[in-house]
């Protein structure tokens, strides 16, 4: 149940519309492939990928560890709260999770 009434589709712009089928709700969000870059995986799609970034002034010399998450967004949150999802169907998905150490300092 959406914020105006039984959703029959989602599509892409606009706000809901009450149509003979009944309400449809416009999304645009969902469009990233035309408003700009597109960081979605295509299925099956394997990528690798390189990551550089600077280390806090303050982290203490020696090991440090390093963890990386991949998450899946079954919803964007906006559209989740919206349509009045439940939370616990909303929640991101965590698919892996990777840890590295690493030796900061001399």
């Amino acid at each position: 149940m959406g914020a105006s009434g039984p959703l029959t589709s989602v599509v892409v712009a606009g706000g809901p519309k009450k149509t003979a089928a009944g309400w449809v709700l416009h999304v645009a969000q969902w469009n990233t492939a035309k408003l700009g870059v597109d960081y979605r995986l295509a299925p099956l799609k394997a990528v690798n990928e390189t990551f550089t970034w600077q280390l806090p002034e303050n982290v203490a010399p020696g090991d440090t560890t390093v963890t990386a998450t991949i998450w899946y967004s079954k919803l964007v949150s906006s559209v989740a709260e919206f349509l009045g999802v439940p939370a616990e169907e909303a929640q991101p998905v965590r698919i892996s999770s990777h840890q590295t150490r690493i030796k900061v300092g001399g």
